[in-house]
């Protein structure tokens, strides 16, 4: 089962980047870089607005604790299970609305 079946996680950005052609340096770059310029303002909104960034680390099997440590350090306030808390809700509006974006529940 590929990224897209088990979460719904689209193979590119909108820009054309492909995530499985990316070193895993360059991942954690864009994500750093999406994690700053990420406007939302309650953490669950920031963490939907990266999750693909998100799902393709963790399917390259960095550790949840890891993908959240580099988010903290962007300055996003996440407990370890705020941050499971807040992937269960991405993951669960995203396998119910496959082709929308997430909004207020």
């Amino acid at each position: 089962m590929d990224l897209s079946e088990k979460f719904g996680v689209a193979p590119a950005l909108k820009d054309g980047v492909d995530y499985a052609t990316l070193t895993n340096s360059r991942l954690m770059e864009l994500l750093r870089e999406r994690a700053l310029d990420c406007g939302q303002k309650s953490m669950t909104a920031r963490l939907a607005a990266v999750i693909d960034l998100v799902e393709v680390m963790l399917a390259r099997s960095y550790d949840r604790s890891q993908v959240r440590d580099l988010l903290i350090e962007m300055g996003w306030r996440f407990t370890p299970d705020s941050f499971d808390s807040a992937l269960s809700r991405v993951r669960r509006w995203r396998m119910l609305n496959p082709n929308g974006s997430p909004g207020k529940s």
